[in-house]
């Protein structure tokens, strides 16, 4: 192999002009059309080139396992630079056999074939080698690898005594048995049953036919396995929508109803109102087949109402009292029955015991709505009495006599009091004149309660009269006269039977001793 100094040491004396020269150069190695030989390319970059190749290097690398092997060389412009096969020969190194080329220039490529200048930016054919015995597929190409860089063998170009190495292009030339794949290359990898990409992001398992076309299976849209809400519910509540579909991809949800429209999966609707009753569409896609929906019916209920309630609130036990509300279809219930009971559809009230009760008006709650309820108190008094009265019942003209009873606090008043009089609060009676009279003695009722009363008799009597007496008033010792009066019905008596006796009855008076008797 010849030394890259010694041949920049060669360009350096080739002479010529100084001109701009390419920033670098790079190589690559194709197959012919025939499949028989390689084709060796340069490519300078950014200027052409048309002086001195003072320099260039590169190593050929296949597979070991071949039979082939690199023969003859065309050189195109080999006036100007001379590219020969270095002298170790094909050295196998693992599982590849490596060839090294290298030249040096001698002239000018302007001067010696004007036709062959390296055009800039384009790839320039330089070299074409034969290749016998290629029992197999196998991949040509220039390398630079671990083998080469401990070799000195690397790709390697000087022009003009500068160095101007580029890259090598990943360009596989193959010969032999090769196929051509699906993307074209020979050899390559895109057979038919092989992965591939359509770039369709709707279909997976993505495979090349035996058209060489690539077809994937058609992702199916998304399934809805459930959807539902929590309905129904009462207005102020929180509506929860909720859905889940199964699918391929990334899956969306969006929802649409009365007045609402959502992107989310499981939406809420905070403070719910009768409004939000209807049905609710949720659609999942994952951007491939047909989309999927389900619809949810949704009732938001409006929250019962029991209503303002009215009615007496205070009874007598054993009276009674109805209540009712401004709402109807509810139902009536007493917190103590055995003050008051409450008929649970009229709302009639009986009083069962004193104390106080509280009435419940009940109107059940639907669609997710708590009952409503509304209370009122009953308060119940036990009824009333005026008690026993005792007391004298007769009395004179003038006379009095005083009634009472058992249970105090009530007040009296006579029936007649021509006849009699009676103290209000005392009970004290006055006869006025003869006759009889009712005194009746009440105890207010309290709560609902009619008064208590409870009543006695008093008779008066007129005052009687003795009349006018007359009759002899004197008499001797046995002898006798008769007293007698205007008004009869009377009786006589002595006050001195010693003096004179007197009968009884008839008024006869006898003598018994001197003396003076009186008679009544």
């Amino acid at each position: 192999m010849i030394s890259r100094v010694g041949l920049l040491l060669l360009a350096m004396t080739g002479g010529g002009a100084a001109m701009a020269q390419p920033t670098s150069v790079d190589i690559d190695l194709r197959r012919n059309a025939t499949g028989d030989s390689l084709l060796l390319y340069v490519r300078p970059n950014g200027q052409g080139f048309s002086q001195v190749v003072s320099g260039l290097t590169f190593t050929i690398r296949w597979e070991a396992a071949s039979n082939a092997t690199l023969v003859s060389r065309t050189q195109f412009c080999p006036e100007a630079f001379s590219i020969s096969a270095s002298g170790d020969g094909e050295i196998d190194n693992g599982a590849y056999t490596y060839r090294t080329y290298n030249a040096f220039g001698a002239a000018l490529i302007q001067n010696e074939c004007p036709d062959r200048a390296w055009v800039q930016n384009a790839w320039n054919l330089i070299m074409r080698i034969k290749v016998d015995n290629v029992n197999q597929c196998t991949n040509f190409n220039v390398v630079n690898d671990a083998y080469t860089a401990a070799n000195n063998k690397n790709f390697y170009v000087s022009l003009g005594g500068d160095p101007k190495t580029g890259v090598i292009e990943p360009t596989v030339a193959q010969l032999g048995a090769c196929t051509t794949d699906c993307l074209g290359v020979i050899g390559g990898s895109a057979l038919p049953g092989t992965a591939c990409n359509d770039n369709n992001a709707c279909t997976t398992n993505d495979t090349w036919n035996v058209s060489c076309q690539c077809v994937g299976t058609a992702i199916a849209g998304p399934s809805i396995t459930s959807s539902g809400s929590n309905s129904p519910i009462c207005a102020g509540s929180t509506l929860s929508l909720n859905a889940v579909a199964t699918g391929s991809g990334t899956i969306t949800y969006s929802w649409s109803g009365p007045g609402f429209t959502s992107g989310i999966q499981n939406p809420t609707i905070a403070n719910a109102t009768t409004a939000a009753t209807g049905v609710y569409t949720v659609t999942a896609s994952n951007g491939c087949g047909t989309n999927a929906t389900a619809n949810v019916s949704v009732t938001v209920t409006a929250a019962p109402t029991a209503g303002s309630l009215s009615g007496g609130q205070n009874i007598c036990v054993g009276g009674s009292t109805t209540f009712s509300s401004t709402v109807s279809g509810g139902t009536w219930s007493s917190s103590n029955t055995g003050v008051a009971t409450i008929n649970s559809s009229t709302g009639a009230i009986t009083g069962m015991g004193a104390g106080t009760a509280t009435m419940t008006y009940t109107v059940a709650g639907t669609g997710g709505c708590s009952n409503a309820t509304a209370t009122r108190t009953v308060t119940v008094t036990a009824a009333p009495t005026a008690g026993s009265l005792s007391g004298g019942q007769s009395i004179c003209v003038g006379g009095s006599t005083t009634f009472s009873s058992t249970v105090g606090g009530g007040t009296w008043n006579s029936s007649n009091t021509g006849v009699a009089t009676i103290n209000s609060s005392t009970g004290v009676i006055t006869g006025m004149g003869a006759g009889t009279a009712t005194m009746t003695y009440t105890v207010a009722g309290t709560g609902g309660c009619s008064n208590a009363t409870a009543t006695r008799t008093v008779t008066v009597t007129a005052a009687p009269t003795a009349g006018s007496l007359s009759g002899g008033q004197s008499i001797c010792v046995g002898g006798s006269t008769t007293f007698s009066s205007t008004v009869g019905g009377g009786t006589w008596n002595s006050s001195n039977t010693g003096v004179a006796t007197i009968n009884s009855s008839t008024g006869a008076i006898t003598g018994m001793g001197a003396g003076t008797a009186t008679m009544t």
